[in-house]
């Protein structure tokens, strides 16, 4: 942990004998702090709100005004959070509509018997897709807008009953202004944390917990330990969660609940659903996490999670993430450009080995030298609308690298194409990937396609839809990926739905993962024949 700032240390030291104060001596650290920095990490790491009480006495006077501002204002946030759960929750009762709770107050009483101590910014709420309209009509009715994004007031409202997808895949965002505060709502039909396929099992594993009077639907206490460490696993070894920034306060999480119940669970029976829920991975690389910080959990316990123990295709490595890390866990968790630089390194080397299912069947790119091409297309299918689909091959002569589409062109849907090399641009704080992308954007009755947002082709949408031809795009081999036709490369295509100030991802060109299509677990590879 000496990689770590004095800071952060004092942050995990808090954070594991918050239960037990009497048991941490806190005066190493005090002479050498950075309230400044503290309250950083603090606010940053969502642990803000559960270890202020612990801290204060020990915040200098002219730094506490910060301090004791911030609390008062997550303090009066959490009572306007909690009231506008309580009429939602009313109101379903009302209407007989089932849902699922996520976290948020229930675990803040089951861990920390305390609602305030459990830095939450949102409502959490999982609804079968059937009832997805009528949760929907329920938040508008209590003056909740329809948002792309919980950080601002983009109402879509009006775009809702003619959208394709919900949000982004699964999710629906919605907002209350109240006075200056934003209160959020996100409503989904399942979520990263959990396989689609076993969601509505998983949530049917509820019980009634009662919160300031009110009673609340919540996953029971193993499938909240479940999905503790699930949602954990996606924010800490994925790709959006590692981009993003994921943070400490997941991980207290899982310690406090294993610091308060540890002595009543079943192991065995966890592994059993853990296997049945297809997670077994995650809890082991989660455990694993955890003890990396708390050393919390007897090594025999968590073997019992090893990856050789799952009973379903699992094809990440041996410790349960997607990517072969070299750094410790808890340099990942406060260094945020050294994490993106090793993430993206990694999944380069993943993507480009036999780790890649794809990899050893790549997607041919025809020669156009060849007298006969077979002309196959590769479909694509949007999310939940198979309505929505195109399809598309390549081929390639020595100078030219042609794209072939075809499509209905549907207006307000744009398509994009991303080619990455297995390298990385060092530029600047943290490595991005080497990506060219071409854009079909379809607006103004025309197609125009762009090479890295440059316009390269403009074709008239109705003749395209008249003529049901096929839009082929031109690319000097170049200006995409390299002359060297032995080497691979990857790709995925993306269709957007396009709500005029930002467009959505509605499929993933067959490469997302089937639970988070927005998580590219495995890119298509590109051969020449």
């Amino acid at each position: 942990m000496n990689e770590l700032s004095h800071e952060e240390l004092f942050l995990l030291h808090l954070a594991k004998y918050h239960f037990e104060l009497t048991s941490f001596d806190c005066e190493e650290f005090i002479e050498q702090m950075d309230w400044d920095r503290l309250f950083t990490v603090c606010v940053r790491h969502k642990l803000f709100t559960l270890l202020y009480k612990a801290m204060e006495r020990y915040i200098p006077d002219e730094k506490k005004e910060p301090f004791a501002k911030r609390f008062s204002y997550k303090a009066m946030f959490k009572n306007r959070l909690l009231s506008e759960l309580k009429q939602i929750i009313e109101i379903t009762q009302q209407r007989e509509i089932k849902y699922t709770y996520l976290k948020g107050f229930v675990i803040s009483n089951l861990l920390y018997d305390d609602l305030n101590a459990r830095d939450s910014n949102d409502i959490d709420i999982v609804v079968d897709e059937n009832d997805f309209l009528a949760f929907s009509e329920l938040l508008r009715d209590v003056k909740f807008e329809r948002t792309l994004y919980s950080d601002s007031l983009y109402a879509v409202e009006t775009l809702v009953k003619n959208s394709s997808n919900q949000g982004i895949f699964h999710e629906y965002w919605y907002l209350k202004q109240v006075g200056e505060l934003k209160i959020a709502v996100e409503l989904k039909s399942n979520t990263s944390a959990i396989p689609r396929k076993h969601i509505k099992e998983f949530c049917e594993k509820n019980e009634v917990y009662i919160v300031e009077g009110v009673k609340i639907v919540s996953n029971d206490m193993l499938h909240t330990f479940l999905h503790l460490c699930a949602n954990a696993y996606s924010d800490s070894e994925e790709r959006v969660g590692v981009e993003r920034g994921f943070r400490l306060r997941d991980y207290v999480d899982i310690y406090s609940y294993l610091n308060k119940y540890q002595t009543r669970m079943d192991w065995n029976l966890i592994a059993e659903l853990s296997n049945k829920y297809e997670m077994l991975h995650k809890i082991f690389c989660v455990l694993n996490n955890l003890n990396s910080l708390f050393d919390c959990i007897p090594t025999n316990i968590i073997e019992i999670f090893n990856t050789v123990n799952n009973t379903y295709n699992y094809q990440g490595y041996e410790t349960g993430s997607v990517v072969a890390w070299k750094t410790s866990f808890s340099h990942r968790m406060f260094n945020y450009n050294d994490r993106i630089l090793e993430y993206r390194g990694l999944c380069l080397e993943r993507w480009f080995s036999p780790m890649n299912v794809n990899f050893n069947k790549p997607v041919k790119i025809l020669n156009r030298k060849d007298s006969v091409l077979p002309r196959n297309f590769r479909k694509c299918f949007g999310y939940r609308d198979h309505n929505l689909q195109y399809a598309y091959r390549y081929e390639y002569d020595a100078e030219n690298l042609y794209l072939i589409i075809q499509s209905t062109w549907p207006e307000k849907y744009h398509l994009s194409f991303y080619f990455y090399t297995n390298s990385l641009d060092l530029c600047g704080p943290s490595a991005n990937f080497n990506i060219r992308e071409i854009l079909f954007k379809v607006f103004n009755d025309k197609i125009e396609i762009e090479l890295d947002t440059k316009p390269i082709k403009r074709i008239q949408l109705e003749e395209v839809q008249r003529s049901q031809t096929e839009v082929e795009v031109t690319i000097p081999l170049e200006e995409v990926l390299s002359a060297d036709t032995s080497c691979k490369y990857g790709y995925y295509s993306v269709l957007w739905e396009d709500y005029g100030e930002r467009l959505l991802p509605v499929n993933m060109g067959g490469y997302g993962n089937e639970d988070d299509p927005e998580e590219v677990d495995n890119l298509g590879i590109l051969a020449f024949t």
